[in-house]
């Protein structure tokens, strides 16, 4: 079960450092930004270590951690949790709040530390999520 889990993460990080790659980015000028990055060991806690002591001894454990998977990828799928992976920290992206004179406010995906009042170039993964691209002097 945990080998799925990573898998799908992994495919999911793919995915998701893919995602809109033919969509135009856009120009964003910062004027907050907050490193997120620490929701990650909650993450964990929450969604991942149920599993990791998983017996599978009676059906309806099966059934109930079963539950509690679809549960989970629901929660992933309906937020802008799918953007809070532990592999993405581990490959350099970081997780950061931001806060834009054109009034986005939401979370952005970054390899760089990105600083308020800097011009950025992002792609829009979502209504709330960005994924930046490129960072003006």
């Amino acid at each position: 079960m945990l080998v799925g889990a990573g898998v799908s993460s992994i495919g999911s990080m793919i995915l998701l450092l893919r995602a809109r790659g033919t969509t135009n980015e856009q120009p964003y000028e910062l004027i907050a930004v907050d490193d997120e990055s620490a929701q990650v060991p909650a993450y964990l806690l929450a969604f991942v270590f149920p599993f990791v002591f998983v017996t599978g001894a009676d059906w309806r454990d099966a059934v109930a951690y079963g539950a509690f998977a679809v549960l989970v990828g629901l929660l992933v799928l309906r937020t802008d949790l799918v953007l809070v992976q532990p592999v993405l920290l581990a490959a350099g992206y970081h997780l950061y709040k931001v806060q834009t004179t054109s009034g986005f406010g939401g979370i952005m995906l970054s390899s760089v530390r990105p600083q308020a009042g800097q011009t950025i170039h992002a792609v829009r993964l979502s209504a709330t999520a960005l994924k930046l691209t490129i960072v003006q002097p």
